[in-house]
């Protein structure tokens, strides 16, 4: 693919919802040049860290398998899953 095809994708037009009910909104794409010379872009979603509440970026190639980090830089905790709230009965 020599030229970016425009997606019909808009920027905050799409949220994923993971299997925790986690949130995240596509805030924009950025254009990317692969170490191969390939092109390609980069989608910035933008959700809530479910430790502390503040908004983060995660980044997911197109085409790629949607796994973002799934809290900010300050909690990130690798390998350890993020588990819905629980009601207090």
């Amino acid at each position: 693919m020599s030229e970016l095809e425009e997606t019909t994708v808009e920027p905050g037009g799409v949220i994923q919802m993971t299997d925790t009910g986690q949130v995240y909104q596509l805030a924009g794409w950025i254009r990317y040049v692969r170490k191969d010379g390939g092109k390609t872009r980069v989608g910035c979603w933008v959700s809530q860290c479910p430790n502390c509440g503040r908004l983060f970026s995660a980044f997911v190639a197109e085409g790629a398998i949607f796994q973002p980090n799934r809290r900010c830089a300050r909690h990130a905790a690798p390998g350890r899953p993020v588990f819905p709230k629980r009601r207090r009965k």
